[in-house]
């Protein structure tokens, strides 16, 4: 049986990233993919029987859908802190999350 699960990851720094799950592998060691500083922050995101009770969410995405109340995957929608955004086009170059108080925090 396979699953699909990935983890979410903030470092120190705020910075969002994902990954892709190993079993009986956490992320606590790794460096950041942006900035190589600590993670703080994962949660893992399990989408091996859906994302949603209907079944009706496509894997992969990580919008619910419109259709859902809630999600099952236990994915989290995190806050942003902070944007740096380019002056003439408003293109996102880079966004800063809070640290959220659910999933693991590495203290």
């Amino acid at each position: 049986m396979s699953s699909e699960c990935y983890y979410q990851l903030l470092c120190k720094k705020g910075h969002y990233t994902t990954e892709e799950a190993v079993e009986f592998d956490e992320p606590e060691n790794r460096p950041c993919k942006i900035c190589e500083e600590k993670i703080a922050w994962w949660n893992i995101v399990d989408q091996t029987n859906g994302i949603c009770n209907e079944g009706h969410c496509v894997v992969g995405s990580t919008e619910r859908c419109q259709k859902c109340k809630d999600r099952i995957d236990g994915y989290i929608k995190l806050n942003i802190k902070s944007q740096d955004k380019c002056k003439e086009c408003g293109h996102i170059k880079n966004e800063i999350y809070h640290i959220p108080r659910k999933g693991r925090v590495k203290k």
